[in-house]
Parts: C-alpha cells; sequence; structure tokens
C-alpha cells in the first residue's frame, strides 16, 4: 500500500469520479482504476460500488477514507522535513518523448515530487537522436527514449522495461477484417506517424524498406499521440504505438491490434553522459524511475 494507491482513492472518493480523479492527477484513467484494485486486493474489501447514477464508498471505503487521508497528509509533513543534509536537491533537464511523458513518466514526476522536494525536474520533448546528443554535449542531464538495446557513444544506459509496440487501426479499416497482415500489406497502406521522437516508426520504415519510391506508403506525421490514435481510430490509416498508450482503446473495442508483430523488441531506457561528474540529484532520478517504472509494469501485468 503506496501513498499513491491512496491518493488515487481519495481523489475518486472526491471528485465521484475515476474520469475526473485521474484528470486531477494528470494520469490515464486505467491508472487509477488500477491503483484502487491494488488497494482493494491488499484490504480484500471493494471500496466503491458502481451504481447507474454515479460511484459510492462501500462501508470499507467509508472506513479507509479519513485514515487514508490522515497518513496523506502525515507523509506530506514527513517529507518536507528539512533536517537531512545529504537530501538530493537542484534541477534535472530531461529529454523525452511525448508517448513516455505522458504514458510512463508521470507516476516518477509524482514520486519525486513527493520523496525529494528539492529536486526540481524540467521535461523536454523532442526527437530522440536530439535527445541523446544533447545528454553527450551536456545541454541536458538525461534522456528517456524507447528503441533497440544497443551500445550508444559516451553514454551509460539503463535500461528500465520492454515496451510492447502494438499496429493498430480503426475496427473499419480494411486490413481489420484480415486474419493475417503482411509486410506488403502494409507498404500499401497510410501509416500515421505518431510522434516525430518515437524512433521505432523509423524503424518501421526501414523495415518495411520504404525509401524507394515505387514502395512508398503515404504517411501521416502528425507528432501528437491523441491526434494519431483518433486518426486511426477513424480508419485514415495504421499506426505503430506503444501498447501501454493505446489499452485502453483497443480495450474499448475503439482501435483494432492487428496481426502483426515488430520483428525484435524494445525497451523504454534512460542514458546519461558517461563520465559525467556525481550528481545526486540525477542518482536519486535514476534510481526512482527504475522502481517507479517496474512498479508501472507490474501494475498491468
Amino acid at each position: 500500500m503506496e501513498t499513491r494507491h491512496l491518493l488515487a482513492f481519495t481523489t475518486v472518493a472526491q471528485t465521484g469520479s475515476f474520469t475526473k480523479a485521474a484528470e486531477l492527477l494528470k494520469c490515464s484513467q486505467p491508472t487509477v482504476t488500477a491503483r484502487i484494485k491494488t488497494l482493494e486486493d491488499v484490504l480484500g474489501a471493494p471500496l466503491f460500488r458502481r451504481l447507474r447514477q454515479g460511484i459510492q464508498l462501500t462501508r470499507a471505503g467509508a472506513e479507509l477514507l479519513p485514515l487514508a487521508s490522515d497518513i496523506i497528509k502525515l507523509t506530506d509533513k514527513a517529507l518536507k522535513v528539512n533536517s537531512v543534509d545529504d537530501e538530493p536537491k537542484g534541477n534535472v533537464v530531461i529529454g523525452t518523448t511525448q508517448s513516455l511523458t505522458e504514458y510512463r513518466l508521470f507516476p516518477l514526476v509524482e514520486y519525486v515530487h513527493w520523496r525529494h522536494p528539492e529536486i526540481r525536474l524540467s521535461l523536454r520533448s523532442r526527437d530522440t537522436p536530439g535527445n541523446l546528443a544533447a545528454v553527450r554535449d551536456g545541454t541536458l542531464d538525461c534522456a528517456f527514449f524507447t528503441d533497440e538495446v544497443e551500445h550508444r557513444d559516451g553514454l551509460d544506459v539503463t535500461v528500465l522495461c520492454e515496451e510492447p509496440l502494438v499496429l493498430v487501426t480503426g475496427p473499419d479499416h480494411p486490413l481489420a477484417r484480415r486474419s493475417t497482415v503482411t509486410d506488403a500489406d502494409l507498404r500499401g497502406a497510410t501509416l500515421i506517424k505518431a510522434e516525430s521522437g518515437g524512433a521505432y516508426h523509423d524503424r518501421l520504415v526501414q523495415l518495411l524498406d520504404l525509401t524507394g519510391a515505387e514502395h512508398r506508403s503515404s504517411v501521416l506525421a502528425l507528432d501528437s499521440v491523441d491526434v494519431a490514435k483518433r486518426a486511426a481510430a477513424s480508419g485514415l490509416g495504421v499506426a505503430l504505438l506503444p501498447s501501454v498508450t493505446v489499452r485502453s482503446e483497443i480495450g474499448e473495442g475503439r482501435l483494432h491490434c492487428l496481426p502483426w508483430s515488430f520483428p525484435f523488441p524494445v525497451y523504454t531506457q534512460l542514458a546519461c553522459r558517461r563520465g559525467r561528474a556525481p550528481n545526486a540529484a540525477l542518482t536519486a532520478l535514476t534510481t526512482a524511475a527504475t522502481r517507479v517504472v517496474s512498479e508501472q509494469v507490474a501494475e498491468h501485468a
């Protein structure tokens, strides 16, 4: 049982809505639902009743609410105690991509805020090669990215988790009715590029050998994960995206997962400049990232 689980519970109870709670906590609704489910599993009792007119606290939920509020307040006070001289502090400038910012990194920001209040994080979204170059020259302190695991000159890289990719489109797209989808099918389809920073899309282009004009698919470069999902759902084309970004839409039937698999695994990783001077704030961030991402993956296992 962690503070973030209790915070999700109290926010849902106060707003009367999982959707509103997700908006206030700046995370996805499935994340809020998963945190509530974790609490219910620990306590062995449901905390909410889902009624036609909304949600209602169960008896267990009503008993937990004041206790959870007290725990959150006490935790906040404890984390603001500055009696420890070696508390990490300072600015950490982070390079990232949109999908990672929205679907992986908010729990990390939340974690660092609660446990290391003297660390100030600044996230900057751009393309992965640009982020890694900026880490090498010291413009960025570190960068999160999703790609194959390989040697990166001048960088120390921490692998955080495998990031499964799925190829999705709308349920009415012609390929959605296929029992198999081939590379040739994809060469003739419109590809939706969700984010300029996603190295996995460039890998797809290389894989399908789309550099030659005779095989060139039309590409919608939208540079927005949410817009790309809407475009795919409407049948405009197919989009390769991390499965974490489309879990809700696939579950609700708004997106269809095509029977095609990316041929090699990609991983979400954290890169720092090799040989950098010791930095307690960056070390704390790296440690937190490893823990938070592993917990996040476990929640959805």
